[in-house]
């Protein structure tokens, strides 16, 4: 007996689709919850994506919003833990996120707004200005296309005065880091 074609083209479609996705499984093993946690470093993303719609800007939230109590990020108004509040609000952040986006805010509570208030006048936000116009070469934060060391450049530019450069240049190395997780290089493009 012989099969008629159109079922001969279904079995046919079946096996196919059968194929395909036997080879997209190896596909969707190398996407390990490491990996993927791996891509989701950028404590600003992360917020910007899960939190911003109702938060706004994170620097301005943590400024307007939160402080540190004892060395935990807090809400201002209600005393509660942001860590432990992050794992549980409706943005669904992982433990690990919870802690990078804290981190976050305890650095901007702690820079106290003075990108804000001495910089932003003129430039990007300082995510920005730091992943695309900086990077770390011999372990020295340098301007990426004029190779001039940044430490330098503060000391007549951005009318900062003593500690403000330290708190600025640590800023925006962190900027640069919690970018994607790694220290670029000059090399980088």
């Amino acid at each position: 007996m012989t099969i008629p074609p159109v079922r001969k083209r279904r079995r046919l479609h079946r096996w196919r689709l059968f194929l395909l996705g036997l080879s997209l499984v190896p596909a969707f093993c190398l996407v390990s919850p490491a990996s993927v946690q791996s891509q989701a470093a950028d404590p600003h993303a992360l917020f910007e994506e899960r939190c911003g719609r109702c938060h706004g800007h994170a620097g301005a939230f943590a400024h307007q919003k939160l402080t540190i109590d004892e060395g935990e990020v807090v809400g201002q108004r209600s005393g509660k833990s942001v860590l432990k509040t992050l794992s549980r609000h409706f943005g669904k952040v992982t433990d690990v996120e919870a802690r990078l986006i804290a981190d976050m805010f305890r650095r901007q509570i702690e820079a106290g707004g003075l990108y804000t208030s001495k910089c932003r006048i003129c430039h990007d936000p300082a995510k920005n200005l730091a992943r695309q116009t900086l990077v770390f070469r011999d372990g020295q934060l340098v301007g990426r296309y004029s190779d001039r060391a940044v430490r330098d450049f503060l000391s007549f530019h951005g009318r900062l005065h003593g500690d403000e450069r330290e708190v600025m240049l640590d800023m925006l190395a962190w900027q640069l880091v919690s970018g994607n997780g790694r220290v670029p290089s000059a090399s980088d493009p």
